[in-house]
């Protein structure tokens, strides 16, 4: 399949210069890898969107809020820590 694109001259001159400098052997090359970059960071970004979505949905389900015992969490996180150095 061909495409023709217009870039503008920044990222003309970016291909150009990694064509010139050898990281890559064509311009064609330059686009290639920077599409399998962006497809990349988009199935991450649809990874970590989904996560989220699972996270929020698990806060829903587990039910009410429950109050915080602000006195019995300092003293569970204070037997872990001591718990850790021993």
């Amino acid at each position: 399949m061909t495409i023709s694109i217009t870039l503008s001259d920044e990222l003309a001159d970016l291909v150009e210069a990694k064509v010139a400098g050898g990281d890559y052997a064509s311009s064609e090359d330059v686009v290639k890898a920077a599409l399998e970059l962006l497809q990349r960071r988009d199935s991450e970004r649809a990874a970590k969107i989904a996560d989220l979505r699972a996270a929020i949905q698990e806060g829903i389900d587990s039910g009410e809020p429950q109050p915080l015992d602000f006195r019995r969490l300092k003293q569970e996180a204070r037997a872990k820590f001591y718990a850790r150095k021993t």
